[in-house]
């Protein structure tokens, strides 16, 4: 995941609704954009089965589960977006993600989160 505003990523801002709504009732503020990273199959299968490990239960927010793919990651991706805080409102402004994020739990696999990129502006 490369969710560095340093990216050189295509990020257009958009009118959105309010981050309350649900979110197939809001418009997203950010636009992703797929990126080759440095993890290899087998990495992301530790990362997968260490981030599962770690959230049990049910659903968890997706906040909750962004902020323990990013601190899992053994500093490959930016750790910044460890922080609850800074993703809250990421995924807030970002319909796109917070799906994203709903199947890769639903699939166990979050290779295709570590595969996208974020420039906020």
């Amino acid at each position: 995941m490369n969710l560095d505003s340093s990216h050189s990523s295509k990020t257009r801002k958009r009118e959105g609704d309010s981050p309350m709504l649900p979110s197939s009732k809001r418009v997203s503020k950010e636009t992703l954009e797929s990126v080759p990273n440095d993890l290899d199959d087998a990495t992301h299968k530790a990362l997968d089965d260490e981030v599962l490990t770690e959230i049990v239960g049910g659903n968890p927010s997706m906040a909750i589960l962004l902020v323990a793919i990013v601190a899992r990651s053994n500093q490959q991706l930016d750790q910044k977006y460890s922080a609850f805080g800074v993703v809250k409102n990421l995924i807030a402004d970002n319909v796109e993600l917070e799906d994203m994020l709903t199947e890769a739990w639903k699939s166990k696999s979050f290779k295709l989160v570590c595969d996208i990129s974020l420039e906020t502006q």
